[in-house]
């Protein structure tokens, strides 16, 4: 790539972009598919270019334009000396016309395109088209086109550009040569930037640029613009302490330590960190992100994949991730990445990302939390005779289905008060003679032998009785996001053999829909009534004082209890 001069006031993407095809960076499946073509004299009436913003479409379309107007071409290459090539690099060439489509998207914009592209070129030997951000086309533009793409004259080429492809209608897509543009590896815009800084006389602090590539996600427009905010702070010596400052850089050292406090479970800890990340300026938004990326490194070495896949993080540092990732579980990691790979959308709309990231550590947290939880309760259950036997690793060979005997045990033991006491009501129940097999002497029989000969009545209160127990069996059988969901609504009715449950924030809904809640409570509830129960769900609904349980609130318990008390119905007190 030849010296820029320094005295030249655009921005570093401007004058250090691509001027042949060689000078691509990581785009050779494209150029040199494009190069030989030129070379070969096969160049074709219409191509698309697709891939993300920064990786080279619009140079790579620009340098096409060059080549098959070069008069000096060299094996398909742009010489950049002849007076064509200079008329393209210094934006004056007449038969080349860029067109911005987000401006230019109407069906009239398109009929004068259409109109135009039939007048022979000014001065080369094709007039090229380059319509940038494709998909803002409108369909009447689009199908304006369609006849133009099809046949269009000998003249002229058209070369469209979007990060959308799919946006592309496919009689636009058909018609035309198609390119898929890839995302930059960190190694080769670390590489390009570390050549545009030798050349511009740029000292650099080792780290700096490890930093601005991988914060430039395959970008290397973006990088590039990076660079440049800290050549303009910084001068011609860049310092890392200096681009932490500028660029609300989190150090590898930040995330790694909350990563292990969310391995630990350490709330505080975690919430210290984030407030001393957000106290430094950072932003919050990619320090999100880089958290994903990091914990995503760690289940990719912890699974003995090819380090490929994790080509931002250098070999020392991947063996620091490897000793890490030996401490952490795979179910952990999953969680913690769901969470936090949720949380950008939010922090996006809302402006306070430190409550939300700090929401984020703790929903990790808790997840963790209740997947050691039903860990232990899956564990005691195995324990018992009949379970599912487990592998080396310690995982079920094979995942134990909902009983009516897990579901009434666990029931039991979550109800203080309730049916292991001996408080159940005898009107909900009625037990087969003979059916409960004679016990060793001086051995109750447990709680799961009793409800194997069990008949409930599906009815709100014995519904809203068994309830705790269905969720905490769901958690048990590892559908901890199901439970944590559930853990949220209530039972408001039953009608017939279907339940009514009620959420009061309509955000849950989407999180129902996609973790398949409805489906799971009504298979648990099912096989605790014995028989086909449905289930529905209601969102926005506030909770009424007869949709609590009375036996919830602490004084009408101990009332209860204490002078016999039978409550028969429960009203709301108006203020």
């Amino acid at each position: 790539m030849a010296h820029q001069p320094q005295g030249d006031a655009r921005s570093l993407y401007h004058r250090w972009r691509s001027r042949s095809f060689s000078e691509v960076v990581a785009q050779e499946h494209v150029t040199r598919t494009l190069k030989n073509a030129v070379g070969s004299g096969r160049v074709v009436h219409a191509y698309l270019f697709c891939g993300p913003r920064g990786t080279g479409k619009t140079s790579t379309a620009r340098i096409l334009a060059k080549a098959v107007n070069c008069l000096d071409p060299q094996d398909g290459e742009p010489c950049n000396r002849c007076a064509s090539c200079v008329a393209v690099n210094e934006g004056r060439a007449i038969d080349l016309i860029e067109i911005d489509a987000a401006s230019n998207r109407g069906i009239d914009d398109a009929r004068d395109l259409r109109d135009k592209i039939k007048f022979s070129p000014a001065e080369s030997r094709y007039k090229v088209y380059i319509i940038d951000e494709a998909h803002m086309l409108t369909s009447e533009a689009s199908n304006a086109l369609l006849k133009t793409l099809e046949e269009p004259p000998e003249h002229a080429i058209l070369i469209l550009a979007t990060t959308e492809a799919h946006k592309i209608l496919p009689t636009i897509s058909s018609r035309c040569q198609r390119f898929d543009f890839r995302r930059i590896p960190l190694q080769a815009i670390g590489q390009q930037l570390g050549m545009i800084c030798e050349r511009e006389g740029i000292t650099v602090e080792p780290g700096v640029l490890d930093r601005v590539s991988r914060m430039a996600r395959g970008s290397l427009r973006d990088a590039e613009s990076l660079l440049d905010q800290l050549v303009a702070y910084c001068g011609d010596e860049i310092v890392l302490s200096a681009a932490k400052e500028v660029l609300g850089i989190s150090g590898e050292e930040s995330l790694a330590e909350l990563a292990d406090a969310l391995r630990q479970q350490d709330l505080a800890r975690g919430f210290g960190l984030i407030d001393q990340t957000a106290s430094t300026g950072a932003d919050l938004r990619n320090y999100s992100r880089e958290l994903v990326d990091y914990l995503r490194a760690l289940m990719v070495v912890k699974s003995g994949a090819d380090t490929s896949l994790v080509r931002e993080y250098r070999p020392a540092e991947l063996a620091r991730l490897r000793s890490e990732a030996e401490d952490w579980e795979y179910p952990r990691l999953l969680t913690a990445m769901r969470v936090f790979g949720e949380l950008e959308g939010r922090m996006r709309m809302e402006p306070f990302n430190q409550l939300h990231l700090e929401i984020a550590f703790m929903e990790a947290v808790m997840n963790a939390a209740a997947l050691e939880e039903g860990r232990q309760a899956s564990d005691d259950l195995s324990r018992r005779p009949g379970s599912t036997p487990k592998g080396e690793a310690g995982l079920s060979v094979a995942p134990e289905p909902l009983s009516r005997e897990r579901i009434g045990a666990t029931a039991a033991a979550g109800l203080p008060g309730g049916e292991a006491a001996g408080n159940e009501p005898a009107a909900d129940r009625t037990v087969e003679a003979g059916a409960v097999e004679e016990a060793d002497p001086g051995e109750a029989p447990r709680p799961e032998e009793v409800r194997d000969v069990v008949s409930l009545r599906l009815d709100l209160a014995t519904v809203r009785r068994e309830w705790p127990g269905v969720v905490k069996l769901l958690r048990a059988s590892g559908g901890i996001g199901v439970a944590m969901v559930l853990d949220g609504c209530v039972p408001l009715e039953v009608a017939g053999e279907t339940v009514v449950f009620g959420f009061e924030n309509r955000s849950w809904q989407d999180k129902v829909e996609r973790l398949r809640a409805g489906e799971k409570v009504a298979e648990g509830l099912s096989t605790l009534f014995g028989r086909k129960v449905d289930v529905r769900f209601r969102y926005g609904i506030k909770a009424r004082a007869q949709d609590v349980p009375p036996d919830s609130d602490p004084v009408v318990k101990a009332a209860v209890q204490e002078f016999g008390f039978r409550v028969s119905r429960v009203e709301p007190i108006s203020d």
